[in-house]
């Protein structure tokens, strides 16, 4: 139950104080030898809940359930069609959620910081000059003064390598 939310806090209490809450974590057992190519699926999880866990809590780590579907799509095409759709479609939009759009810890969570240019699922898309091009010349701003834009490079989903790279630089 998200409790950023003020009208569902006393709610949130009420219930926690009546009911006993079990965690539920992630189960790798269903994605083990799950793989999509060459991207391990089980291992992409796994990197993508330590750096959610790092950077907000264990709590918000992604479920396995994401990912099971996978099963049930011929290797190939197809299925890499699927994972396309499942990090599109949710994996993403939770992020964003997850981060209230905070698309530098975005970055982090999906190792794009340490993948090379084409292979990262998020960019920033201000260009040299974006600042006077934006404010005119004598803005008084750096780098720093302002919000960088980010943008998804959609090329990144159709590379395979962008996913191994999410886990490829965990031991």
């Amino acid at each position: 139950m998200n409790t950023a939310d003020r009208s569902l806090a006393l709610l949130d209490t009420a219930l926690r104080r009546r009911f006993e809450f079990v965690p539920v974590l992630p189960d790798l057992a269903p994605l083990q030898d799950l793989h999509v190519g060459e991207i391990d699926i089980a291992r992409m999880l796994v990197a993508i809940n330590r750096r959610i866990e790092s950077l907000y809590d264990r709590d918000h780590a992604i479920g396995h359930a994401f990912f099971t579907g996978l099963r049930d799509v011929a290797e190939g095409p197809a299925r890499f069609a699927a994972l396309k759709a499942v990090f599109r479609g949710h994996i993403l939009p939770l992020l964003e959620e997850y981060f209230f759009e905070d698309w530098n810890k975005i970055r982090l969570v999906l190792a794009d910081n340490q993948k090379p240019e084409g292979a990262r699922f998020v960019v920033q898309a201000d260009a040299d000059g974006a600042l006077e091009q934006l404010f005119g010349d004598g803005h008084g701003l750096d780098e720093h003064g302002v919000n960088p834009r980010h943008e998804l490079d959609m090329q990144a989903f159709e590379r395979p390598e962008a996913y191994v790279g999410i886990y490829s630089t965990l031991a």
